[in-house]
């Protein structure tokens, strides 16, 4: 799965022209601008990017934003991060220079991404830099880095989408999407996208696998803010909540363990714990799961 941050052809343009326009001219002002030649210049699309380790041929545009189409030639390099090559990417044009034959504004440069398959290395990466372009400048978005994501993970198996089944105190039976990402740094902590439907940041959980039964048990602490500032400078924070009638009984202190049922058909946690995400002096609708939540993982 790619995830980029997009800095398209059309923005990059614009702002060449938003740029001219700002530049002192003796014309009249209601003359249209002109992009000059001059100002023509080469960028990454994509300054960030993001590709599993199974990709294969990953392909990097570099633009060239101009009036028509030019002759030209854009060099660049690679500098290895935790990523290096050889070992984790190849560059597939060894000159390092893309040539543009004026009639396309658009070149890739390739790369060919190393799967070391069933070898846990953590997320490695590097960058691209665009270091000179023939009769042309270089744009702000001469620096694209590239993170290579390693599908090798110790907890591979229990990360990913999950459909949430909860009964909330006020609104009953409610079902809604949430996601277990990876710790970058640590193995044994993942954390829940939206553990319940008013957080606003990510709640940790820590993780232990019972070696006989093969079974993971997710422990989030108590105490986690979901939300700061939520409510007249006050926390949304995460706890448990068991309600009897009118009356709640509260604890943020204690962790909210949820444990896998390996009987099911699909990867799925579950707990008979109630939670709740509360200020210190309110209840929210929609914050307040009672009884038995389960987690369903998605295809």
């Amino acid at each position: 799965m790619e995830e980029c941050n997009m800095k398209n052809y059309n923005k990059i343009l614009t702002i060449a022209f938003v740029a001219l326009l700002l530049v002192p001219s003796c014309k009249k002002l209601n003359e249209n601008p002109v992009f000059e030649a001059s100002e023509s210049f080469a960028a990454f699309t994509q300054d960030v990017i993001s590709v599993d380790e199974n990709k294969g041929t990953l392909s990097i545009p570099v633009e060239i934003a101009s009036i028509d189409p030019v002759k030209t030639t854009v060099s660049y390099k690679i500098t290895d991060g935790k990523a290096k090559a050889g070992e984790n990417f190849k560059d597939l044009n060894e000159s390092a220079v893309l040539v543009f034959d004026g009639k396309t504004r658009s070149q890739n440069i390739e790369l060919q991404i190393i799967d070391n398959a069933g070898e846990f290395t953590g997320d490695l990466d590097f960058s691209i830099e665009l270091i000179a372009a023939t009769g042309l400048k270089l744009s702000m978005e001469k620096t694209c880095k590239v993170t290579i994501v390693d599908l090798d993970h110790p907890l591979a198996a229990i990360l990913g989408s999950y459909t949430v089944s909860c009964n909330d105190y006020w609104k009953k039976e409610q079902t809604y999407t949430m996601n277990l990402v990876k710790d970058p740094k640590d193995i044994t902590v993942v954390w829940c996208e939206q553990i319940v439907l008013l957080s606003k940041t990510k709640a940790y959980a820590n993780v232990t696998k019972d070696e006989e039964t093969g079974a993971y048990t997710l422990s989030f602490p108590g105490g986690q803010v979901l939300a700061a500032s939520f409510d007249d400078g006050e926390d949304l924070v995460l706890m448990i909540a068991e309600i009897s009638g009118n009356q709640a009984s509260l604890d943020k202190s204690s962790p909210i363990v949820f444990k896998q049922n390996t009987s099911a058909s699909k990867v799925t946690f579950e707990t008979e714990q109630g939670i709740c995400a509360k200020t210190d002096s309110y209840f929210w609708q929609g914050g307040l799961f009672q009884g038995k939540t389960t987690w369903t993982k998605n295809d």
